[in-house]
């Protein structure tokens, strides 16, 4: 007898991410990073100095986190004991609140990057450009779009280091019944007059 099917989401690593990078022709910028004293970016693909950074943590797993948002909530109903976390029930100052307590692991993935590829592309001068691979593994309180528009607009803080920004992540939406998953990949330009030939 069988029992109920269950569903898993296989999570995108960087191994993963190594055969996409292989099979579309790049390759690893340094592969003796072990034995470098600074910190580089992972990939070269054509002209294009790649960081990737996985987002593996649950945002809403951090304790200050959940002290700012709730203090945001708990201000407009502080009778309800519980808070569904709604954006656009906020004013303009609190939605400017709720992001940057939301964007802190962008915006550390963002400024990280920006120095590694840096160095890359001073090492490796035959590279035009440096994008920002961006992947959603386990961060459940962001959805994709709101991932994209946090991740352009702390990326475009560094315009000149960052040229554009790949946000990827796999999703799993199930209802009990049905289910639904979904790997969306979207390219955010930052350097508008630097063109990333290679995204498809």
């Amino acid at each position: 007898m069988l029992g109920p099917a269950t569903t898993y989401l296989r999570p995108l690593t960087e191994q993963i991410v190594d055969e996409i990078i292989d099979n579309a022709g790049g390759r690893r910028a340094h592969p003796d990073q072990a034995q470098k004293k600074k910190t580089n970016a992972d990939y070269i693909l054509g002209e294009t100095v790649i960081e990737l950074k996985i987002m593996e943590d649950e945002g809403l797993d951090k304790a200050p986190r959940q002290a700012k948002l709730a203090a945001l909530f708990t201000e407009l109903d502080p009778e309800r004991p519980v808070h569904v976390l709604e954006r656009d029930r906020l004013d303009a100052s609190a939605q400017r609140a709720y992001d940057n307590a939301m964007e802190s692991p962008i915006k550390s993935a963002v400024r990280k990057a920006k120095g590694q590829m840096k160095q890359t592309r001073l090492e490796c001068p035959e590279t035009t450009r440096s994008v920002l691979l961006l992947i959603n593994s386990m961060n459940t309180a962001l959805d994709h779009d709101e991932i994209v528009a946090l991740a352009g607009r702390r990326a475009r803080t560094y315009i000149g280091d960052i040229d554009g920004v790949v946000v990827a992540g796999a999703y799993l939406h199930s209802d009990g019944f049905d289910s639904l998953a979904i790997w969306p990949i979207e390219y955010v330009a930052v350097s508008l007059d630097k063109e990333f030939a290679e995204f498809p």
